[in-house]
Parts: structure tokens; C-alpha cells; sequence
């Protein structure tokens, strides 16, 4: 299953945005929580995504490095990225789709980077990231969409 991730008031907090790139331990914690068990494929959708070159590639930005080694101690890893060239957010994801169809998820905190809300799309609140109970929504969500 594709996880499309933003990372911003997802993996962090509203408050933790007074530092770019900051991540949340609580809340990376919780994403891989509600990760267990499912197989996933882990697309950046947000800014971050242009820091990301490949997995585990030297030349990826610094952030993308904290991130990825986070990830990789959850026994999680990043797969790539959406082309966001001329689109937006849900264009980029649906030119994803076509080329690479399969069930999915996107986990994002900001509603008005779609002209609509995608059914698939789990809404997470900014100012608290992915919290505890996030993570039984998400695998909720996960299980239906796996079928």
C-alpha cells in the first residue's frame, strides 16, 4: 500500500515549525505504530520531498537524513517521492496513481491542497501531529482500503 506523507503537522507539530526541518519523536513514533503490520510504501508529498534524491542516498538533504534514519530504526523507509511540476498536491498524486496504481493512503494535515477530499485522505490535526489517537483511525482506514 502507497503512504503518501506529508511531513509537516504530521511527523511534527504546529509549534515545532519555528525550527524548519524539526521532527517530533511522539509523532514518528505514533506514524510507525499505526504502520505495523501493513506493508507500505512511503511517497513524500510535502516541501521535504525535494530534499529526497533515493534511499539512503548521500547526496540527500540533511533533513531527509534525520528523517530517513528515524524511519529506518521503525523498520520503516522512504520509497520516493510525487513530481509536483505545474501540479497540485492531489494531481500529483493521482499522475502517481496512473502510473503506479495500487491502494493507498494519504496522510496529510492541510485540506486545501485538494480541490476536494479525497476519500482516501486521513486528515491529521497540525497542532498535535499524529497523536495516540490518530494511529487507530489510520489503521482503521488502512485495513478498509487493503481489501
Amino acid at each position: 500500500m502507497f503512504v503518501f506523507l506529508d511531513v509537516d503537522g504530521v511527523l511534527n507539530r504546529e509549534k515545532d515549525w519555528k525550527q524548519p526541518y524539526t521532527l517530533c519523536k511522539e509523532c514518528v513514533d505514533n506514524f510507525a505504530k499505526a504502520m505495523e503490520g501493513f506493508d507500505v510504501k512511503l511517497i513524500l508529498i510535502s516541501s521535504w520531498r525535494k530534499g529526497f534524491v533515493s534511499r539512503e542516498n548521500p547526496n540527500n538533504l540533511p533533513q531527509i537524513k534525520v528523517l530517513e534514519k528515524m524511519l529506518s530504526e521503525r523498520g520503516l523507509s522512504i520509497t520516493g517521492t510525487v513530481d509536483r511540476t505545474n501540479m497540485s498536491r492531489w494531481n500529483a498524486i493521482q499522475a502517481f496513481l496512473k502510473k503506479h496504481p495500487g491502494d493507498y493512503l494519504i496522510l496529510d494535515d492541510d485540506l486545501s491542497e485538494y480541490s476536494s477530499r479525497p476519500q482516501r485522505l486521513y486528515l491529521i490535526d497540525c497542532t498535535t501531529g499524529i497523536s495516540k489517537k490518530d494511529v487507530a483511525g489510520i489503521r482503521k482506514k488502512m485495513a478498509k482500503e487493503e481489501r
